[in-house]
């Protein structure tokens, strides 16, 4: 899967590298954040819908794509602060200055109640969360 950290306070988004096709059985590692007009945006879930999200925005959001995987969510860091996006493309405003999604959401998140920053929260979610890993990939604003 995945783990996608931003912070607004850092103005940066950091991610895990790891991609897996669970049905050939392999991994590689891809980045997972992209820089469009000076927003990062990070997403996790099926790689077509990842893909079909990252290219609509890239398109000024014309012709939205059917996002099929309801689990899909992607995270958006601008200059306002953290969007959340979930599979019906609506976007909604985070209301916290740092955030995680992915299956190592939690250890992120924890990470960041115990104080960690962006980079070590990220880091922690790699050692707990077995479908995460680096090399760990960094964007800012």
């Amino acid at each position: 899967m995945t783990t996608i950290v931003a912070s607004f306070k850092e103005r940066a988004m950091f991610s895990d590298s790891r991609t897996t096709d669970e049905d050939a059985g392999i991994k590689w590692a891809t980045r997972k954040i992209e820089k469009i007009d000076g927003v990062l945006y990070g997403a996790s879930g099926d790689c077509i819908d990842i893909e079909a999200f990252i290219n609509w925005i890239k398109a000024g959001k014309k012709r939205r794509p059917k996002i099929v995987d309801e689990s899909f969510c992607a995270i958006e860091l601008n200059e306002r602060g953290i969007w959340l996006w979930d599979y019906r493309l609506k976007p909604f405003a985070a209301g916290i200055d740092r955030h995680a999604i992915g299956s190592g959401a939690m250890a992120a998140l924890a990470a960041f109640e115990m104080g960690a920053d962006a980079k070590t929260a990220i880091e922690v979610a790699c050692k707990i969360d077995s479908r995460s890993e680096g090399p760990i990939y960094t964007e800012s604003l």
